[in-house]
């Protein structure tokens, strides 16, 4: 039989075969395009697919025997190239398919003459699909030109003259799919939340066995048909997984993706890379980081809704700046709101991460949970503490919604701690502190040594450090620092205390907006120690260091000290005291007897030797600069000595002493100016009474009088900045002096007349012409005289390794002795020695500072002159 139509040409063949009341045709037909058949069957309109057949179909007779409904069918069905619409804009591209298609079919329940009930079975099918955009339907084709389809399936309908309930089951099968081209093949009207969802999140990688079971169900026709149940899955490899957009996607993961019915989904996976944008993600670098990714889990619901949920469960491995990084992106609403105050962060990290949130571009933080620990190693954290740096760290970071925990251990500046930190995300305007952290530190002499501070022997035992952060809502900030120093034993140029020794230090910072806005409580309480101060602070740098009745040892008084603002800026201090106690500065330093530079011969015995910072010696770069103003009534230099009425100024500029200012009561009314001039510094001293000034530094109780005066200049033109100047002294009395000196003095008539009685001798001037030059003093044609006796002196002074090598003369009769001497022409044949005599005992000290050897040649006077050159 030929079917001829619009659009419509095919032959049919029927053979039939009667068996008691029904009959079995054998039925074939040419292929013939489904749409040309929707008059009969309006829903074949979206079938544009030519279809033929080759089966059975069973019919029976009614009970009248007048009529026949179908009773039973079996048919194979082929189809070539063509589309099927789906629904809600979705389409089919087939190159070609065929399947196996039964059917039974129910009497009608009204014992009509149409069926009732029908059981539609689908089986075989197999589909070479072709993407949904293909501009032609190529010809049949079911060899690899896209990726097959096998499929199965049934259909339940209660009524075909009244369909009321219907079910469909679907089952289907797909070897191999390119995620990449997945839209093209599924349906835009088939499960289309799930379809969304994957086709815009896995943008590349494969699909392998894919298998997805449906089911479709209806109560109230066909209009009526909704997705009850969705499942099945597919395996991925080499995926790109947008986990939570904008976040780059993780790279080259491989998953498994189950449907967890109509409305949810689940992605197993594991072994990707996570890239993350390290600029502007407060981790001080730029570029692209990786971070590796393990086994991970996601379940997306709501797919059927316009917005869904996320269950992202995931583990990250990587450096600890490119984690912080991905917890800075804005789209997790943590560190992109609360950033962590540390700064260049480096090290290990492994991460578990537990992420709830919807799916969409704008959440809200509280529709956010998240769950989250890292163990990090080999950390660094800069900035941790007033600037210092956090190294070999091994730490613990929790974060919730609410907030972030840290807890670990590290080496900050240089001293093993311990770390605590605490942020707390909530926006609530009843918590006041936003963050808290604390660090504490076992600090013990070789702690203290790695960590650059030389203690050498002035600290032994151990100090514990407690230094407490809070940060605030309103941007300020507080530090707290407590040192606890009872287990230490220190020993400091001006104060000391044992072991076992209750002392505490400590004082309160505080903050605006991350910089130093006031140092507030400053305090030190020990042994003979308690010192209570605080800063004056001033665009963010402390200006000036505040001591109100400070007592550290035998020293009490106010103090104020200057921060240098910069590197070149000087520190400037000043101290108003009733006593201050120098003493211990003065005294040999116990803790450099541990050193391991030789003292030098005779120096440690004799003791003396000029401050570099006076001498003008330079040994090295230059160091900072330093001006101090003191006002001290009463300043102890030795244990039991003192000065009184001391007031100074002093400045130098981080190489030598360049001015000074000078002035005391006692022990006798003395001062100093050194002042800074073209051609070097230029000082003067001087001293009203030398015998009640070495009275009471009790030095000597021999001398009485003398108005001393030094003059001279550093030439700060040479490196060692030489001093060369004149050492005068008026009339002083030596008490007690030495029986030859006063028969060498009473050698003349007029010097017997003259002398003091008792044991005293007279002096009526000492000039002593001097340099000093690389820790020598040498006196040149000095001179010590009255009218009846003269001394001539010179040679060197060796002050850093306490030597002397002087020469000189002793001249009796001075006033008529020295006459020859200032003849013109002669005179230097007559006293060689300026200031000297024609007559005149020549004598040599030399040897230990503290214990010189006096060598005189009596014989020398009857050598008149230069020949006294001759037995020197």
């Amino acid at each position: 039989m030929t079917l001829s139509g619009p659009g419509v040409h095919a032959m049919l063949r029927a053979e039939g075969q009667r068996a008691d009341a029904a009959v079995s045709w054998h039925v074939s037909g040419t292929k013939v395009a489904m749409q040309a058949l929707s008059p009969f069957a309006p829903a074949l309109a979206r079938v544009a697919l030519p279809v033929g057949l080759d089966g059975t179909v069973r019919l029976v007779a009614d009970r009248l025997g007048l009529l026949a409904r179908p009773d039973t069918v079996a048919l194979r069905v082929q189809a070539g190239a063509g589309r099927i619409a789906t629904g809600r804009g979705g389409v089919v591209v087939l190159a070609g398919a065929q399947a196996d298609l039964s059917a039974r079919f129910g009497p009608a329940a009204d014992g009509g003459d149409v069926p009732g009930a029908v059981h539609v079975r689908l089986d075989g099918l197999q589909a070479s699909l072709l993407p949904s955009d293909h501009p032609d339907a190529p010809p049949d084709n079911l060899g690899p030109g896209g990726p097959v389809l096998r499929a199965s399936g049934a259909l339940d309908i209660d009524s075909l003259a009244r369909p009321g309930r219907i079910g469909v089951t679907l089952a289907g099968d797909i070897p191999l799919l390119d995620f990449a081209t997945l839209g093209a093949y599924w349906p835009a009207g088939a499960a289309r939340g799930a379809r969304t969802w994957v086709t815009r999140n896995i943008t590349a990688g494969m699909a392998h066995d894919l298998h997805v079971t449906a089911g479709l169900a209806s109560t109230a026709g066909w209009g009526a048909m909704r997705l009850l149940t969705l499942g099945g899955g597919v395996a991925g490899s080499d995926l790109d997984l947008h986990w939570l957009r904008p976040i780059p996607p993780i790279r080259g993961v491989d998953a498994t993706l189950t449907f967890d019915g109509p409305d949810a989904l689940s992605i197993a996976f594991t072994h990707g890379v996570q890239t993350v944008d390290r600029t502007g993600r407060n981790v001080d670098a730029t570029g692209t980081g990786r971070i590796a990714v393990g086994d991970g889990h996601m379940r997306i619901t709501g797919l059927m809704v316009k917005d869904q949920m996320g269950d992202i469960s995931t583990t990250l491995h990587g450096n600890v700046r490119d984690v912080l990084a991905l917890l800075a992106e804005p789209r997790l609403n943590l560190l992109s709101r609360h950033p962590l105050s540390f700064s260049h962060p480096s090290g290990r990290a492994d991460l578990a991460l537990h992420l709830v949130l919807p799916l969409n571009a704008h959440v809200r933080v509280d529709e956010l949970h998240l769950d989250g620990h890292a163990d990090l190693a080999q950390v660094h954290l800069g900035n941790v503490v007033l600037g210092r740096a956090l190294e070999g760290g091994r730490l613990a970071i929790d974060a919730t919604t609410d907030g972030l925990g840290l807890r670990g251990t590290g080496v900050l500046g240089g001293v093993p701690s311990t770390l605590r930190y605490d942020m707390d995300f909530r926006s609530d305007p009843g918590i006041r502190v936003r963050e808290t952290a604390q660090l504490r530190a076992h600090v013990t002499p070789e702690v203290a040594e790695r960590a650059g501070f030389a203690v050498a022997q002035r600290f032994s035992g151990a100090a514990d450090l407690d230094v407490g952060y809070d940060r605030y809502a309103d941007g300020t900030g507080q530090v707290r620092l407590d040192l606890d120093l009872d287990d230490a034993a220190l020993t400091i140029p001006v104060w000391s205390k044992a072991r076992g020794q209750a002392a505490r230090a400590s004082a309160r910072i505080g903050l605006a907006d991350g910089r130093l806005a006031s140092v507030e409580a400053i305090h030190a309480a020990g042994p003979d120690l308690l010192i209570d101060g605080r800063a004056n602070v001033a665009g963010g740098t402390a200006r000036n260091l505040i001591l109100r009745g400070f007592r550290v040892g035998r020293s009490r008084g106010d103090a104020t000290i200057g921060v240098p603002a910069g590197p070149r800026d000087a520190v400037r201090v000043a101290i108003d005291a009733p006593v201050l106690d120098l003493s211990p500065l003065l005294a040999p330093d116990p803790a450099a007897d541990h050193g391991t530079d030789p003292v030098p011969q005779g120096r440690a015995a004799a003791g003396y030797h000029l401050p570099v910072a006076a001498s003008g010696r330079v040994h090295g770069p230059p160091g900072r600069s330093w001006l101090i103003d003191a006002s001290v009534r009463t300043l102890l230099y030795a244990k039991q000595a003192a000065l009184t009425g001391v007031h100074a100024h002093l400045e130098d500029n981080g190489v030598r002493l360049t001015r000074m200012r000078f002035a005391m009561a006692g022990p006798s009314p003395a001062s100093a100016i050194l002042t800074p001039e073209s051609d070097g510094r230029h000082l003067w001293a001087s001293v009203q009474d030398l015998g009640l000034m070495l009275r009471g530094l009790d030095v000597t109780t021999q001398f009485e009088g003398g108005r001393t005066v030094l003059q001279g200049v550093f030439d700060d033109r040479q490196p060692s900045a030489p001093f060369a100047g004149v050492l005068t002294i008026d009339p002083m009395t030596l008490h007690k002096a030495p029986g030859a000196v006063r028969l060498a003095n009473d050698a003349s008539i007029y010097g017997w007349m003259q002398a003091p009685k008792g044991p005293d001798f007279l002096i009526q001037r000492v000039s002593l012409p001097l340099t000093f030059r690389d820790g020598t003093l040498h006196i040149h044609d000095g001179v010590l005289n009255n009218a009846s006796l003269g001394v001539t002196l010179e040679g060197p002074l060796d002050l850093d390794h306490g030597r002397m090598d002087l020469r000189g003369t002793i001249v009796p009769a001075f006033a008529v002795n020295t006459i020859p001497g200032h003849m013109p022409g002669v005179g230097r044949l007559m006293s060689p020695e300026k200031g000297g005599g024609l007559l005149a005992a020549t004598f040599v000290v030399s040897g230990a500072m503290n214990a010189p050897a006096l060598k005189v040649n009596p014989f020398s006077i009857f050598l008149p002159g230069v020949l006294r050159r001759l037995v020197q």
